[in-house]
């Protein structure tokens, strides 16, 4: 008999969960407004090449600028990207490959779309055309320097 009360005050208590009140538009009897269309990114400026054994920031217009290059999609919370940043940094410049742009992963999502990346720390090899040679997702030692050698 006690359970009763704890039962209705329960009842009442989740229907009014469920229970919203539509909220009234402002713009009722507004006209439609037009959507913008999407417009092709062009570049601002041109990017120097880079030299050959550079590992360095990614910027826009590296892609198929004429030169061979690696994209290393890497985030600054995994812990594989930030051992790999570490390892990449002692190799360049001493070692003859090609140069290496660091993508932020989480904020490249059109990017990685392209490139169909799907998680951090994976390398990229474009071609001069700035077209994919190889992708490669958390690489091993020798993977990595086979895609970085030129």
């Amino acid at each position: 008999m006690r359970f009763i009360p704890i039962a209705i005050i329960a009842a009442i208590t989740l229907s009014a969960c469920g229970h919203t009140t539509p909220q009234k538009r402002s713009d009722a009897g507004a006209k439609p407004r037009p959507v913008a269309q999407a417009q092709k990114a062009q570049p601002t400026r041109a990017v120097p090449k880079a030299s050959a054994a550079e590992y360095k920031d990614f910027s826009g217009g590296v892609i198929g600028n004429g030169e061979e290059s690696v994209l290393f999609f890497r985030a600054t919370w995994c812990p594989s990207c930030v051992k790999e940043d570490k390892n990449l940094k002692s190799l360049y410049p001493s070692q003859d490959m090609l140069p290496i742009y660091k993508v932020d992963y989480d904020s490249n999502m059109d990017l990685r779309k392209r490139f169909g990346v799907n998680m951090q720390h994976t390398f990229v090899r474009l071609d001069k055309k700035g077209n994919v040679v190889k992708v490669l997702p958390g690489p091993t030692s020798d993977a990595l320097k086979s895609l970085l050698s030129t």
